[in-house]
């Protein structure tokens, strides 16, 4: 993905963009399981689609992609991000931290 992104916006950073990225990827990945198993754009049958999602396979924090009755995702994740070394560094939870936190947080501009 990185790689993709570097390509497109050889100026600019992914880390900057990575929430929009992630959750539109995963959005993409939702309508496309949802239309394979409908094979109809028809509304009743793809929101029927939708409701039988459970994707295991994705970018973002969280259990699987599944939706309840009331059309709500739940087990979604969250993630503690602090500015280091000038970048947004995820440092909780421990299985997707690329560094550890750092307390007191340190000065954007001196990290």
């Amino acid at each position: 993905m990185e790689k993709a992104f570097l390509k497109q916006n050889p100026k600019d950073k992914l880390v900057y963009h990575a929430l929009n990225v992630g959750f539109t990827f995963e959005a993409i990945l939702i309508a496309a399981d949802a239309f394979k198993r409908a094979r109809s754009t028809e509304a009743k049958t793809l929101t029927e689609a939708i409701r039988q999602t459970n994707i295991t396979s994705k970018m973002m924090l969280g259990g699987p992609i599944k939706f309840n009755a009331k059309g709500q995702v739940e087990g979604i994740g969250s993630a503690c991000v602090q500015n280091l070394n000038l970048t947004p560094t995820v440092v909780l939870p421990a299985s997707a931290a690329t560094a550890k936190p750092v307390f007191p947080s340190p000065d954007f501009k001196k990290a």
